[in-house]
């Protein structure tokens, strides 16, 4: 099979060029524990490809991008009152 020369990790780097902040990175034991499997499961998954933005460094660490809180930090509410 041959290997694509724009790997993961190279892509991450030519966005961080472009000043596109990239998000933290978690080793996948840490994956495994954060969501209740075991390293085996997180390692089939990361092979499988189903762990978004996974991607194995220089060095085969597998790094996976921490999942950022989508909730807003402020919420607004527009409330209009009928006197009828």
């Amino acid at each position: 099979m041959l290997k694509h020369p724009l790997t993961n990790r190279k892509l991450w780097n030519i966005l961080a060029k472009f000043s596109i902040q990239l998000k933290k990175m978690k080793r996948l034991k840490d994956y495994a524990k954060d969501n209740g499997i075991g390293y085996r499961a997180a390692w089939n998954r990361f092979k499988n490809g189903k762990i978004f933005g996974a991607f194995k460094d220089d060095t085969g660490l597998v790094l996976i991008p921490e999942e950022i809180d989508a909730k807003p930090e402020y919420t607004g509410m527009i409330v209009r009152v009928s006197s009828s």
